[in-house]
């Protein structure tokens, strides 16, 4: 697919294939916080 745009993968460039965890809807009203460990920190969103 890459190559289709004109585009292809680095040396050294990681390849990340989709999440960890499963997906979890959201609707308005809903306030989500995602945490990645101690030395990254946190996001959190008030979904409108």
């Amino acid at each position: 697919m890459l190559a289709e745009k004109g585009e292809a993968v680095k040396p050294g460039e990681p390849i990340l294939t989709g999440g960890i965890t499963a997906a979890v809807s959201i609707k308005p009203g809903d306030y989500v916080e995602v945490k990645f460990g101690e030395s990254l920190g946190s996001a959190r969103l008030f979904v409108q």
